[in-house]
């Protein structure tokens, strides 16, 4: 999954660290979902502010765009607390409690100690980005003699190399008895390392496998057999790292 196809962490992420976080939240009148988007807006802006020619330790290096970047458990962890530190520094600009305050504080030193870590560890990047896509467009070509049947529905970019985008969000659709499920991306506007797509079909959701062996051409339709839904690979976590840049960067804890 690359930086810029989704949220990094969710509320729920926030909560596993701290149990109160929605109670506060909802104390001081505080949008979770904005805080979020907020604090991966700041981190992908240090991201880019630590990846200009010159900052890694083997010297100078190309900079690097946010759509190449690797979401990683380290990432994700330096986001988690960037995000904390974000609410309970505004929960005590609002509520001006003692609390609020230490509580920030710690937060601001844990996302630091993270982020050492994590350009420690390497920035992930991918060479050819595929760009997570929108949702399919699904209907029904009248064949076979299948049930009425309930399908979720999710897409992935090819680049022809093995790289595949990560997967699009599901879609559930019904589609008649008497009939086969279509699914395209036509009017999508295809990566720029974009070659082909998948199809990912299934009958419940977060069942979905790939319905072909190979790639196929972004212009085309993809329609069920008469037999029903093949079996295949279950949807993956996307584009995995070409490389890892360190960057150096002072450990501290506090």
């Amino acid at each position: 999954m690359l930086f810029t196809d989704t949220a990094i962490s969710t509320v729920a992420d926030l909560a596993a660290y701290e149990s109160e976080v929605r109670e506060v939240a909802t104390i001081t009148g505080l949008d979770l979902e904005v805080k979020l988007r907020l604090a991966q807006t700041e981190v992908g802006i240090e991201l880019l502010a630590a990846g200009v020619p010159g900052m890694t330790p083997s010297g100078a290096a190309p900079p690097f765009r946010l759509e190449q970047v690797v979401i990683s458990d380290a990432l994700r962890l330096w986001h988690v607390f960037h995000t904390l530190c974000i609410v309970y520094r505004d929960a005590y600009n609002r509520k001006v409690n003692d609390k609020y305050l230490l509580k920030a504080n710690e937060y601001r030193a844990l996302a630091k100690w993270a982020a050492n870590l994590f350009f420690n560890i390497g920035v992930g990047l991918v060479f050819r980005p595929l760009a997570m896509p929108a949702v399919p467009a699904v209907g029904e070509v009248a064949g076979g003699t299948l049930p009425e049947t309930q399908y979720f529905v999710r897409v992935a970019w090819s680049d022809g190399r093995g790289g595949e985008s990560t997967p699009s969000a599901p879609l559930s659709c019904a589609v008649p008895a008497g009939c086969l499920l279509s699914v395209s991306i036509v009017g999508q506007a295809a990566p720029e390392f974009a070659t082909g797509w998948f199809p990912y079909a299934g009958t419940t959701a977060d069942s979905e496998q790939r319905q072909v062996s190979e790639a196929l051409p972004l212009s085309s339709v993809w329609v069920e057999p008469a037999s029903g839904l093949a079996a295949g690979p279950g949807v993956a976590d996307g584009q995995q790292p070409d490389c890892f840049r360190q960057i150096a960067r002072v450990m501290q804890r506090g």
